[in-house]
């Protein structure tokens, strides 16, 4: 949490980053900066400011980079496709070989999901991408109202206190 000011007024700022990682993956990943490459997270950092509800699968993501690579030249655009090429080829050594993401927020609360699956293809689940989303959002509702309750009860804490 951190706090911000905005027109002279004090809120409070919160990110929610949730995932179903294993941990070794999580420590392989942060060591080896892989979200410098991470099409998920390039989607996320480009629509932060333009959308509330930005989701999709990873196949569309790493599609989506490899069509449209970061560089100002030849030689930067393929060593990005080619980082994004080893990011996929390392998940899937972790067992991690599709999966969803899903981020939403607002000015005060960004919450980002990253779900994995170990199979193939998210496609073949019995829930279709749109329900999927659906069901994360309603998720995504609930935690929006817990945090600004507790932060409710914060400023009642700090009113009583005066």
């Amino acid at each position: 949490m951190k706090n911000v000011v905005q027109q002279e007024q004090e809120i409070n700022s919160f990110s929610v980053n949730l995932s179903n990682f294993p941990s070794a993956w999580e420590t392989y990943y942060n060591r080896e900066s892989i979200y410098l490459v991470d099409p998920v997270v390039r989607i996320i950092q480009e629509n932060i400011e333009h959308k509330n509800l930005i989701y999709g699968t990873w196949s569309d993501a790493y599609i989506w980079a490899m069509q449209n690579p970061l560089g100002v030249n030849a030689e930067e655009k393929q060593k990005y496709v080619t980082g994004v090429t080893q990011l996929i080829t390392s998940s899937r050594q972790h067992h991690l070989n599709s999966g969803y993401y899903y981020s939403w927020g607002d000015n005060t609360l960004q919450i980002v999901m990253s779900l994995a699956s170990s199979r193939n293809s998210v496609e073949q689940n019995e829930v279709s991408v749109g329900d999927f989303i659906k069901i994360i959002h309603s998720m995504v509702v609930l935690i929006n109202q817990s945090i600004a309750v507790t932060q409710g009860c914060n400023q009642c804490q700090q009113i009583l206190a005066h």
